[in-house]
């Protein structure tokens, strides 16, 4: 491109420039770059003068806009565990504890209960919990660091978006509740046929605790977990932890256990 020469250098007034921003498509703006006269600008000593005003120089200049922020929505994972998504979660989460609060009736078909789920994470990313509610499961009250979440069930999980985490310490919270089935089930009611005895418990192998409750169902992600079973007076009731407490009164019975060491989800019973 050819600038103006024929001018006396003292006609040459520094240019001045100005910008206009105007969207051309989703993905490019274009720049218009226009040289203005400063003796326009300044003053009309080139007209008074007969000088030729200078030319003005039009650029134009294609921009790609390209991605600057990390989406605020994280895409929905595929149904199971893969692979990508575990190594992802062990790599960011750490320091994990789940402390469970659950009462059970006699004769009860559901286990109610609340949970909190305390975990570290390295980066501030969306977190993926794993959760494949059998018929009559469901969960409510989810709040997300203190906050309330509108937790959403997609191909098995619950996506939490990056932007309710942060780095270092986190909490998720939720009440949920699940059936008590007489076989097939994560939670099992058996009825001994010699003496009558009632039996409710838990198997969670292999990756049946996502049946449950949400959690992150897989075995490198060991935590430590805490129990506090409410149930009926006359039961006896156990799990991993030590029990650390106990209070009865009008035929209930609340039953503290504590800190397990770090077990994976498919251990962890009562």
């Amino acid at each position: 491109m050819d600038f103006p020469t024929d001018q006396p250098s003292s006609s040459l007034a520094k240019p001045l420039v100005e910008a206009h921003l105007r969207p051309v498509s989703r993905s490019a703006l274009v720049l218009h770059c226009a040289s203005l006269d400063a003796g326009a600008t300044l003053g009309s000593r080139q007209m008074r003068e007969n000088e030729p005003p200078m030319k003005s120089l039009t650029l134009f200049i294609v921009l790609m806009m390209l991605p600057v922020a990390l989406p605020l929505h994280a895409a929905a994972p595929a149904p199971g565990v893969a692979l990508t998504l575990a190594r992802e979660r062990a790599a960011q989460v750490s320091h994990l504890r789940y402390e469970i609060d659950a009462s059970l009736d006699a004769g009860a078909t559901t286990l109610q209960g609340r949970l909190s789920i305390r975990f570290e994470l390295k980066n501030a990313i969306s977190v993926t919990l794993d959760y494949r509610p059998a018929p009559g499961a469901r969960t409510s009250e989810w709040r997300v660091n203190g906050t309330a979440f509108e937790a959403a069930l997609e191909n098995d999980h619950v996506v939490i978006d990056a932007l309710r985490l942060q780095p270092g310490a986190n909490q998720v919270t939720l009440k949920f509740q699940a059936p008590v089935t007489p076989s097939g089930g994560a939670l099992t009611r058996y009825t001994d046929q010699l003496d009558g005895a009632h039996y409710v418990y838990s198997l969670f192998v292999p990756s049946d605790a996502s049946t449950v409750f949400p959690c992150f169902d897989q075995p490198d992600l060991k935590a430590v977990w805490s129990l506090s079973l409410t149930v009926p007076q006359h039961w006896r009731a156990v799990s991993n932890g030590p029990l650390r407490g106990l209070f009865a009164k009008d035929g209930v019975m609340r039953l503290d256990f504590g800190d397990t060491r770090p077990l994976p989800t498919y251990l962890f019973a009562f």
